[in-house]
């Protein structure tokens, strides 16, 4: 699903909104997440999973190509756990019942 199909559905599923209210919402919301992200806070979503920074320290890598050894620099990177909630969900066979 990609952004616009996101915020087509949601427009269906709420009439008392135009599409680019939605969109606009959408927006501040993808912008609050990346904000706080940027700022070293961690995201929660009940049901769906976290979001927060990994750091990744420097590390010696080679270019496949040439064999020869290069340092990559340290950098940040988002990391995703998701909720118990939707792994039983993408994987129902997975689920132990009582």
């Amino acid at each position: 699903m990609v952004k616009s199909e996101f915020i087509e559905l949601l427009s269906e599923k709420n009439p008392q909104f135009n599409q680019r209210e939605i969109e606009s919402m959408t927006d501040f919301i993808i912008r609050t997440m990346i904000n706080g992200l940027s700022n070293g806070k961690r995201i929660e979503i009940r049901g769906f999973g976290s979001l927060n920074i990994k750091y990744l320290k420097p590390r010696v890598a080679m270019n496949p190509q040439t064999r020869q050894t290069i340092q990559t620099p340290g950098r940040n990177k988002v990391h995703y756990r998701s909720s118990k909630k939707l792994r039983d969900a993408i994987n129902p066979n997975l689920v132990e019942s009582d």
